[in-house]
C-alpha cells in the first residue's frame, strides 16, 4: 500500500487487535502514514469520539484542501 494512511486504534480492542494494526502500519510502503493509539480506547474508539473525529478531519483536510485550491 502506497497511498496516504491513517491508522487509529484503541489498545484494548479485541475485535481488531493492536498487533494487527501495528503490522498493517509497519508494512505499508506509504511515505505519508500516521498512527494514533489510545491506551484506553474501545473498539472504534467511541470513548474518544470527539478527539478521533478531529484527528480524522484534520488529516483529511491536510490532504484534500491543497487539491481543491485554484491553480
Amino acid at each position: 500500500m502506497t497511498c496516504p494512511l491513517l491508522v487509529l486504534h484503541g489498545t484494548p480492542d479485541q475485535v481488531f487487535l493492536i498487533e494487527n494494526a501495528r503490522l498493517l502500519f509497519d508494512l505499508a510502503a506509504s511515505e505519508d502514514k500516521s498512527f494514533e493509539e489510545w491506551p484506553d480506547g474501545d473498539h472504534c474508539i467511541y470513548n474518544h469520539s470527539l478527539e478521533k473525529h478531529v484527528i480524522v478531519s484534520d488529516w483529511l483536510a491536510d490532504r484534500l484542501l491543497p487539491l481543491a485550491a485554484p491553480s
